[in-house]
């Protein structure tokens, strides 16, 4: 057995690894963090601590993974989305905060005009933003679709980790709410411009099903 790394350690060699590959270093913090379940002050008062030789490998096995373009949030198999954490995995798209904006103004225009509203999100994918609506705005009637049945039962296990109910339908588009109507309808495919693939990053475009345009 190798001699057991404090946790300064071995972020420290996360960091240069990572570096000399030309890969974003704040990723080895959080994958570091997920590994031994602390984050923020804890952490940081942590760092003197022993990593045992177990997790020191699990480290190490993220940090290549990481280190080869594989996103953080698949490796951890989380995403933070609105102040919550949500389950992720390839067969979804990893929430963007940009796209807490939408829900923002969904919220601010929405609460304005309707009470009891039905709202459907298309293409919910991890179902960040109808869940997060329906946990904000409880009076609200949520359901949501994708064409992805993996998809959903990341939607669905991620409504039972916030206690939500949302009805969650497999289907193209609208077509599994056929006939009935809506106060609002969202919908935040992941369309990218066949132009624009190549100045992707590496980690979206390698990692990330993206539709082309």
């Amino acid at each position: 057995m190798t001699e057991e790394r404090t946790l300064h350690e071995a972020l420290k060699w996360a960091s240069s690894f990572l570096e000399a590959r030309g890969v974003e270093v704040t990723g080895a913090k959080w994958l570091l963090e997920d590994v031994v379940g602390k984050s923020g002050v804890l952490f940081q008062l942590a760092l003197q601590e022993r990593l045992p030789e177990k997790q020191w490998q699990q480290f190490e096995q993220m940090i290549q993974r990481f280190a080869s373009g594989e996103p953080a949030q698949y490796i951890t198999g989380e995403a933070h989305f609105y102040g919550r954490t949500l389950l992720v995995n390839p067969a979804v798209l990893i929430p963007r905060p940009e796209t807490e904006e939408l829900v923002e103004l969904i919220l601010e225009r929405g609460e304005e005009r309707f009470q009891h509203p039905k709202i459907v999100d298309i293409a919910t994918g991890s179902g960040a933003i109808a869940l997060t609506l329906a946990k904000e705005w409880p009076e609200a009637e949520v359901s949501a679709s994708d064409l992805s049945g993996d998809a959903l039962h990341v939607a669905m296990a991620n409504a039972e980790r916030l206690g939500v109910n949302v009805t969650l339908r497999e289907g193209d588009l609208t077509e599994p709410f056929q006939g009935e109507k809506f106060h609002v309808i969202i919908s935040n495919p992941p369309y990218i411009p066949e132009k624009d693939i190549e100045e992707l990053q590496t980690n979206v475009r390698a990692h990330e099903h993206i539709w082309h345009l």
